[in-house]
């Protein structure tokens, strides 16, 4: 979806109130009508999801009406704090569509769809707002997607772990790491190299996207390459360009490169469900066992 959420105006109003007006960069023509839905979560909340409160709507003016290259302002909306969630709430927001389901935004990796906006605090000299950063760091790997998809969170977030790293520490395991260097001048991209190019890891730390060949990896994503393995978290690989960062990791069964191995093991993590191997694009759910 070709939108920027930007830091919203918030208005303390006296006691538990506040005006909250949220503030919409508009990327490239859309061409649906979405409704916005907005999740207050508290960790004394006994619903779906931990929502304590809710502000869903609709916009005034329709999304398919917005122009490309200006800034919409959405609000301001009224927000009454339900007296049992004092201290901390955090706001999470996004998209629905007409089917009901959530959309990604382009460039910004969501937690089941909901985009970390900020922290509403009910304090004793009253209610503020602490922003949270909308750049691509808040990427979260534990997303309601792909393979873990229904589990709780700890749980696709050790299993994505997982995947990535038990491979990668079989191979690294006898092979000592031969090369390391900051790639960029700002030292926010790295890449290590064990085993005379046995692996080759590269990392994105900072906060804009960076290339390796034909692959993009956003902030915190990352390239695992060698032989029989391949993982990624990117935006681009294989010439197939991703909406919002996607993990996949591909494996060779049999001992093989990837490129003649008879059995590959394909996992999708999150993000879109289609992957390149060896020039073809695969849809892979939840994960594959393919020639």
């Amino acid at each position: 979806m070709p939108l920027t959420p930007l830091p919203p105006k918030f208005e303390a109003t006296g006691g538990r109130k506040f005006n909250i007006t949220y503030r919409w960069q508009v990327d490239g023509k859309i061409n649906e009508d979405l409704v916005c839905f907005v999740h207050f979560t508290h960790p004394l909340a006994t619903r779906s999801e931990g929502i304590a409160y809710q502000g869903d709507h609709q916009f005034a003016t329709p999304m398919s009406q917005w122009q490309p290259g200006t800034v919409v302002e959405d609000g301001p909306w009224p927000v009454e704090v339900p007296e049992q969630f004092n201290g901390e709430s955090e706001l999470q927001f996004g998209l629905i569509n007409k089917a009901g389901e959530r959309v990604g935004l382009k460039g910004l990796q969501s937690n089941s769809g909901r985009y970390d906006l900020g922290t509403v605090i009910v304090g004793p000299d009253g209610i503020t707002f602490r922003l949270t950063s909308l750049s691509r760091e808040t990427m979260s790997f534990a997303p309601d997607e792909g393979w873990t998809k229904g589990l709780g969170e700890s749980d696709r977030f050790i299993k994505n772990t997982y995947e990535v790293m038990s491979y990668l520490q079989r191979l690294t395991a006898e092979h000592p790491m031969t090369r390391h260097e900051f790639v960029t001048p700002d030292r926010s991209v790295e890449r290590a190299v064990f085993g005379k190019g046995l692996v080759t890891v590269v990392v994105n730390f900072g906060p804009k996207d960076y290339e390796v060949g034909d692959v993009v990896l956003p902030a915190n994503g990352f390239l695992i390459q060698s032989d029989t393995f391949r993982a990624f978290c990117a935006t681009k690989y294989g010439g197939h360009s991703y909406d919002r960062p996607a993990l996949f990791t591909m494996r060779s069964l049999d001992g093989k490169s990837l490129a003649t191995s008879g059995k590959v093991r394909i996992f999708h993590a999150f993000g879109d469900p289609r992957v390149v191997l060896n020039g073809r694009e695969r849809t892979v759910e939840r994960e594959a066992m393919v020639p």
